[in-house]
């Protein structure tokens, strides 16, 4: 999945490229999840109380990887990491269009 293979690379450009890959996820992701037919207000029925559940599930998802033996069946602790980013960029994405729409 990584782009870059020189341990010598900057670990500010190698999330960089981690940030490019997770948003070509996360717009690919949306249209698996709601098809087009449903825009983020609906589909986040409670504004940013439904994002802040979705970064609470994925956390506990991530403290969970890291404190048990036993290996992750379907969702590795990158994916539940990348997956926790694109929650954060989805509720700053939230919060931006709604002071927009509070300033007009």
């Amino acid at each position: 999945m990584n782009q870059l293979t020189e341990s010598n690379v900057p670990l500010s450009e190698e999330a960089a490229v981690i940030a490019k890959e997770a948003s070509a996820l996360m717009l690919r992701k949306s249209q698996d999840y709601n098809q087009g037919m449903l825009d983020q207000e609906t589909y986040y029925l409670f504004g940013i109380k439904s994002i802040a559940t979705m970064i609470w599930q994925k956390a506990s998802r991530m403290v969970n990887i890291i404190t048990s033996d036993k290996k992750e069946n379907f969702e590795s602790l990158e994916d539940t990491l990348i997956d926790l980013a694109n929650y954060a960029f989805i509720g700053a994405a939230y919060l931006r269009r709604k002071q927009r729409n509070n300033d007009n």
